[in-house]
């Protein structure tokens, strides 16, 4: 049983999905269609999960769901399976997976160092500033969700600001 004080706030998730949609958006030009359906659905599976309309997946179904994708993006990406877009196609497909098993603020705190991984692979791809304008962009809201996980709303009030 998670503790309250362990418990994910329900806007730092907010804060964390509009993060990862954002990074994952330029990303989706290099990935194959299958992989953009599965980030999508596991995104949204989570949205339903904070709604409180699903539940989180079970074990054999996780385990399907890596077993399934990981051959299906060697596979797509060549033989040996070898490359950058092939690392950074898995590491968006673990970010995203990691979205449907996480409970806490330990492992929200994985994602999120995760996602500020993610925003600097797009320098690999473009250096325009309009890439450095959507990495900046991308720092701010997980610097925000990373700020919201421990905002003390209890306390956090006017009058006891000063």
């Amino acid at each position: 049983m998670i503790e309250a004080r362990d418990a994910i706030p329900r806007i730092s998730l907010l804060w964390l999905l509009a993060a990862l949609l954002l990074l994952i958006v330029p990303h989706v030009v290099r990935l194959p269609v299958w992989v953009t359906v599965l980030l999508f659905s596991c995104m949204g599976w989570r949205l339903l999960i904070y709604a409180g309309r699903l539940g989180f997946p079970g074990k054999l179904l996780k385990i399907s769901i890596v077993l399934v994708a990981l051959p299906l993006t060697v596979m797509q990406y060549g033989a040996a399976g070898e490359g950058l877009d092939t690392a950074v196609c898995l590491l968006i497909l673990g970010v995203v997976f990691k979205l449907l098993e996480m409970r806490d603020r330990r492992d929200i705190l994985i994602v999120i160092a995760l996602c500020y991984v993610l925003a600097m692979l797009g320098f690999i791809y473009t250096q325009t500033i309009l890439a450095t304008l959507h990495a900046i962009v991308c720092f701010i809201l997980i610097t925000a969700t990373m700020l919201s996980l421990y905002r003390d709303d209890a306390r956090n009030t006017f009058k006891d600001n000063g």
